[in-house]
């Protein structure tokens, strides 16, 4: 393989996007010799690879990897002559140099050059946003033992700069990325990967989106109104009743 891409997230950085987006797009890339990984047992999401270098105490421990094995070989054999493209967020929960060492014995035989990509974001929104997510999920995520749960704001998922020094420890190519509203035209162009001619960049504050926004949220607002002017009205009329006695006399 003459590149492989392997992107490890972070969580909330736009991944869920791109791995869609690609999976969508996926005969464009292989026609351009890009073969984007494909997951055998969870859509659109290459975590599953992740899960298979992990340290003991990371979910799922239930899960057959026999099956996810197969899988990431044929992928790799697929993408001999071509740049393989692997997507999973969970990748990020790496901590270790043995847990690198093992991404090096999964998959760089026959590779002569794996990219690691990281996407960084502000370490307190990335926060809100995570907890937000597991929140609504219901599960407090992987809690290895002897360490603190990952919902501690200083636990050991917060320590960027122990991740950062162990990829860059072990891998020669580490690219780095700052979160941006739309990370696909930015994940392609930051790795000179081509976007389909059919690609129309979304941007949450178009006039187009904006429009739409309102349409959505014209009942609730003049159901507010509604309800506003009716608590106004019982207040004049409490407080003031002569002069809403006054009023109702001059509409008989």
């Amino acid at each position: 393989m003459k590149r492989l891409i392997l992107h490890i997230g972070l969580h909330k950085t736009g991944t869920t996007s791109l791995q869609k987006f690609f999976l969508e797009h996926r005969n464009f890339y292989i026609d351009r010799d890009i073969n984007y990984y494909v997951s055998a047992t969870r859509p659109n999401n290459g975590s599953e690879v992740a899960y298979l270098i992990l340290r003991d105490g990371l979910p799922p421990r239930n899960e057959d990897f026999e099956p996810i094995i197969k899988h990431v070989t044929a992928f790799l054999q697929d993408t001999v002559q071509s740049t393989g493209l692997i997507i999973g967020e969970a990748f990020s929960y790496l901590r270790t140099d043995a847990e690198c060492q093992a991404i090096r014995d999964l998959l760089s035989e026959k590779i002569e050059n794996i990219e690691i990509v990281i996407v960084w974001r502000e370490k307190s929104e990335w926060w809100k946003s995570y907890l937000n997510q597991m929140q609504k999920d219901g599960s407090r995520g992987p809690c290895p033992a002897g360490e603190t749960s990952y919902l501690d704001p200083h636990g050991w998922l917060t320590d960027f700069g122990l991740l950062r020094d162990v990829l860059f420890r072990n891998f020669e190519n580490v690219i780095e990325l700052e979160y941006k509203q739309n990370m696909i035209r930015h994940f392609c162009t930051s790795l000179k990967l081509p976007l389909p001619p059919t690609y129309v960049e979304h941007r949450a504050n178009t006039r187009a989106n904006i429009f739409v926004r309102n349409i959505r949220e014209a009942p609730k607002l003049l159901y507010a109104r509604y309800l506003s002017r009716g608590i106004i009205g019982r207040a004049k009329r409490r407080f003031f009743p002569s002069r809403a006695q006054g009023k109702k006399s001059n509409f008989p």
